[in-house]
């Protein structure tokens, strides 16, 4: 029993030593992190939601408090987020309710960039295989309203900043003629 009042104690002790701001953080989506008066500072916007989609498509290179982005609470900034955002312009708070309310509880180390390894994993693969389902989702994104992409850094497999059918041949030919492997995503 001593053991045990030592170690709860000692827990407490440890506990009490942590911020509570590292054990947990709360996407609240300011993503662009003006902090302006105008909008009280600190809430999510119809800004904030254009400076996420610019940041998806790489025209900004940071998020001002990353975890911020991350509503959907899986610990990734991606399509999916944006996905809730825009939810939210039609209804409100309440397209936060899968995601436990708002704010969202999130990771606060989020992975910023949803593209690891070399781009090219277009279908989002769990095992991030570059293969001709990846050439066959691009079409269908670009040319057939198909799903965007969950990651879109993953389709500028050419690194020219465009998204379109050079970026489909690019993984053919690195495929099935031995071209040079997609570019890396960082």
């Amino acid at each position: 029993m001593k053991v045990f009042l030592t170690l709860l104690f000692l827990a407490a002790i440890f506990m009490t030593a942590i911020p509570v701001s590292a054990q947990t953080c709360y996407a609240n989506g300011d993503v662009n992190n003006l902090n302006d008066t105008t909008y009280g500072g600190g809430y999510l916007t119809v800004a904030d939601i254009v400076y996420l989609q610019r940041f998806l498509l790489g025209e900004v290179d940071s998020l001002g408090v990353p975890y911020n982005a991350d509503l959907n609470g899986d610990c990734v900034i991606d399509m999916l987020d944006y996905d809730v955002y825009t939810d939210w312009t039609v209804s409100g708070l309440s397209a936060f309710t899968p995601y436990g309310g708002y704010p969202v509880l999130t990771c606060c180390n989020v992975q910023q960039y949803c593209c690891t390894g070399m781009k090219g994993n277009i279908d989002n693969d769990p095992n991030d295989l570059i293969n001709i389902l990846d050439v066959v989702y691009m079409t269908n994104y670009l040319y057939k309203d198909g799903p965007i992409p969950i990651c879109l850094m993953e389709v500028d497999v050419n690194d020219d900043g465009s998204r379109n059918l050079l970026d489909a041949v690019y993984i053919i030919d690195y495929l099935y003629k031995g071209g040079a492997a997609p570019d890396s995503c960082q």
